[in-house]
């Protein structure tokens, strides 16, 4: 499954500092035949994570349709230009030189909601790129889900996802031009998609009160979840006398998640975690591990031509 890198904070992106500018119209020329994608260069990736920062895309891809993914892929590969999948609303960190490379965005067929017939009762289709505040306007307890943070996609491979498993019943994955429904045991990791799965959508059980009983972390949260250490990791940053502090454009609020105040670097971000991890190994003897992962390249510092003059 095509899936942001989770595995610790310096996870790399697409490989490649650079990609050939050849490479990069020869792939836009191809991608301009196929129905339904759109395609711009130099998209800033700012645009389009949660924590709105970060530095462009050297060719971002809008794709409607799920069966045309793999002629996608195919032309990316053709034209020797790396890919990857980036769903909506993430809260990955993505540094100032953006990503090298093909970054494909899954569109409208991604964004569906609806409520399907299960075995045992209705069940939540929740589009990957479908935001969960959309489950909001259902009403009942379907409502409570309202208040998760993101889409399910951009829970893919990181800690949220598996606060899915209180309620998944099965995930959807495209593969190819074939769509497959695959059962998620309660309580267990979600099934193996294998390569060139693409989640489509996840179906989800009506939780059993209003009152979901393992929140979610909050969008932009700094931290990842400490559930075995009492009051968690918002009590360690409390009692560490550190909600509410800055750095440059960023601020640390109370319920731990960060804001941006104009102008902030995922690096500043960083050196923000660094200081405040200290602090709180200082007072409580624990580190807490931050949360969003950081893909992407440095800035491509390009050698300026300058004329000779005779």
């Amino acid at each position: 499954m095509h899936t942001p890198e989770r595995e610790g904070v310096e996870a790399e992106g697409p490989p490649g500092a650079e990609v050939d500018d050849d490479k990069l119209a020869e792939l836009l020329r191809a991608l301009a035949e196929l129905p339904g994608v759109r395609c711009r260069r130099g998209e800033p990736l700012a645009r389009h994570n949660a924590l709105r920062v970060g530095g462009p895309a050297d060719l971002w891809c809008v794709v409607d349709d799920p069966a045309t993914l793999p002629a996608v892929w195919a032309a990316a590969s053709k034209a020797g230009v790396p890919s990857s999948i980036d769903y909506p609303l993430s809260d990955r960190l993505i540094k100032a030189g953006g990503i090298g490379g093909l970054v494909i965005r899954p569109g409208h067929s991604f964004e569906q909601v609806s409520v399907v017939e299960g075995e045992d009762g209705p069940r939540l289709e929740l589009g990957a790129c479908a935001p969960f505040a959309r489950a909001a306007g259902l009403g009942g307890t379907w409502g409570a889900l309202g208040t998760w943070p993101g889409t399910p996609g951009s829970w893919l491979g990181g800690p949220r996802w598996a606060l899915l498993a209180d309620f998944a019943d099965a995930i959807v994955i495209q593969r190819g031009k074939t769509v497959s429904v695959l059962p998620w045991a309660d309580g267990e990791p979600p099934p193996e998609p294998g390569p060139r799965g693409v989640l489509r959508a996840v179906r989800l059980r009506a939780p059993l009160s209003l009152r979901l009983h393992r929140p979610p972390p909050p969008a932009g949260a700094l931290f990842a979840p400490m559930p075995k250490v009492p009051g968690g990791i918002n009590g360690l940053l409390r009692g560490a006398g550190v909600l509410g502090s800055r750095l440059r454009a960023w601020r640390l609020e109370a319920n731990g998640a960060v804001s941006q105040h104009g102008g902030g670097a995922a690096e500043d971000l960083l050196l923000f975690a660094k200081a405040i991890r200290a602090r709180v190994h200082a007072v409580h003897g624990l580190e807490p591990e931050p949360y969003p992962p950081l893909v992407g390249r440095n800035p491509i510092r390009r050698a300026v031509r300058t004329k000779k003059v005779s």
